[in-house]
C-alpha cells in the first residue's frame, strides 16, 4: 500500500533528477552565452527572434501542464492502488519529461543571443526556465486522488 511518506520520497528522488537537468542546461547555456559573447556590441532592444523564442517558450510551459496530466493517467486510471514500480516509473518519466520541456527554454535564449546578440534576453530565458520547472514540478496534490494509508 502507499502512504504519503513514500509519495512525497518517490517526488523527492524524481525533483533532484529534474532540477539537476535543468540547472546543468540553464549554466552551461549562460557559460556559453557570456563566454561566446564577450566582445560583441550589446544592443539594448529586444529584436522580433527574442520576442517570438519567448512566446514560444511560455506556449511550452502551458503545454507542458497538459502533458503532466496525460503522464499521470497511468496512476488515476486504475481501479486500485498502483503498485510502488508503478508510482515510481510514472514519477521519473513525468519529471524527465517537464524537465526537458523546461531545459529547452534557455537553449531558445541561446539562439536568441547568437543571433541578435542581447545577453539580456538569456537571462530571462534562464529564468523562466527554471520558473517553469518550479511550477511544473510534481507535487503531493498531484497524487491526492490516489487511495492510500495514512
Amino acid at each position: 500500500m502507499l502512504d504519503q511518506p513514500k509519495i512525497i520520497n518517490t517526488i523527492s528522488k524524481a525533483t533532484v533528477i529534474g532540477t539537476m537537468i535543468v540547472f546543468v542546461t540553464n549554466i552551461a547555456c549562460l557559460a556559453i552565452c557570456f563566454v561566446g559573447t564577450e566582445d560583441k556590441a550589446r544592443p539594448e532592444e529586444y529584436g522580433p527572434l527574442t520576442i517570438i523564442l519567448g512566446a514560444i517558450a511560455l506556449i511550452e510551459l502551458g503545454i507542458g501542464f497538459y502533458i503532466k496530466r496525460k503522464l499521470m493517467a497511468p496512476l488515476h486510471a486504475a481501479n486500485q492502488t498502483p503498485s510502488d514500480d508503478l508510482l515510481w516509473q510514472v514519477a521519473l518519466k513525468t519529471t524527465i519529461a517537464l524537465a526537458a520541456i523546461c531545459a529547452a527554454i534557455p537553449l531558445y535564449g541561446l539562439v536568441a543571443v547568437i543571433i541578435e546578440g542581447n545577453i539580456n534576453a538569456m537571462v530571462g530565458f534562464a529564468i523562466v526556465s527554471l520558473a517553469g520547472f518550479l511550477f511544473l514540478r510534481l507535487r503531493p496534490r498531484d497524487f491526492s486522488k490516489l487511495e492510500y494509508d495514512n
